[in-house]
Formats: C-alpha cells, sequence, structure tokens
C-alpha cells in the first residue's frame, strides 16, 4: 500500500525548456518613457552569456566608465566577475559584444541610441547622462531575471530593437 501511495504521488519530471520570450514588439510597447522612435527588428535577439564581452568604445564620452560598470554588474551571474574592456583607438569591436560608444548624430545631451541584433548591442550617446538612459532602456528589453543575480540559469535575450530616444520633457 505504502509503495502505491508513492508511486500515485510522484511526478514525472518536466523536460526543460528555454523560456519563453516576448516579441520585440511586446516589450517595446511597455517601455517607460515611451521612445521618440523604437522599432522592432522581426524574429532577431541577441543572446547574453557569461561571456559576452561588454566593451567601452575609445570615443566613450567622459564618465562612461561608470556606467559600463553598472552594466556590467546588472549583466554578471553569482560566478561571474563581468569585466569592462576599454577599446584603444582604431580597435575592432569583439564579435557578440555588447559595446557604449559616443555617439556623433549631433543630437547631444542624453538623447541616445540603442541597436540590438544577433551580432550584438550598441549602445550609443554623446554624454554619460545618455548611456545611463540607454541602459535603462535595455534593462526594460531584458526578461526579469535579470534583477535577480542568483536566479539559476537565468537566459537573458535581448530582442532585436532599434531604439532613438531623447528627452522630451523639462
Amino acid at each position: 500500500l505504502l509503495l502505491f501511495a508513492l508511486v500515485a504521488c510522484a511526478r514525472a519530471p518536466r523536460a526543460r525548456t528555454r523560456p519563453s520570450v516576448a516579441p520585440a514588439s511586446a516589450r517595446i510597447a511597455t517601455l517607460i518613457p515611451a521612445p521618440v522612435r523604437a522599432q522592432a527588428i522581426a524574429a532577431d535577439s541577441f543572446i547574453v552569456t557569461d561571456s559576452t564581452p561588454l566593451a567601452l568604445a575609445a570615443d566613450a564620452p567622459e564618465g562612461s566608465e561608470r556606467v559600463a560598470r553598472s552594466l556590467a554588474s546588472l549583466l554578471a551571474s553569482p560566478q561571474v566577475n563581468r569585466r569592462v574592456v576599454r577599446l584603444a583607438p582604431g580597435e575592432a569591436i569583439p564579435a557578440g559584444a555588447i559595446v557604449l560608444r559616443g555617439s556623433t548624430d549631433g543630437r547631444g545631451g542624453e538623447s541616445y541610441l540603442l541597436h540590438a541584433d544577433r551580432n550584438g548591442v550598441t549602445l550609443a550617446s554623446a554624454t554619460a547622462a545618455g548611456l545611463f538612459n540607454a541602459v535603462q532602456t535595455l534593462r526594460q528589453l531584458l526578461p526579469l531575471a535579470v534583477e535577480n543575480r542568483a536566479a539559476v540559469k537565468r537566459v537573458l535575450v535581448v530582442p532585436g530593437v532599434d531604439v532613438r530616444d531623447q528627452p522630451r520633457y523639462a
């Protein structure tokens, strides 16, 4: 009788599946504040792993090191001490990297560009404040597991997007 009870209560192990990822258009619709321009890149996304390089381009604005370290801390799993690589002028961006760089779009201030596709993620701005804003948008695009460093086997997927924003309220 006891054996019957144990067998009846036992559950079959569940197959592990990759977490579902909301479409980029759905994620874009939830961004706060809504960006000036945001476009989903269909069927494209970037997976952040423990080995994804985080690079600071040579043209990154003054003060961007602090923003890069903050992003590194957000993306790092407990067992990984993610470091920021400072690129020399003319040095190539590593493949599959998340890169913070300066912007030459002429908008200045806190405007930024965030572009993500299967090849990597680029955050660009003329100021560290603009890069900070880009990181906050990236944070909203990532799954909630990004906020829990202790989450076991978290999968961080950045949807394919092209976001351009600048402050509109004063």
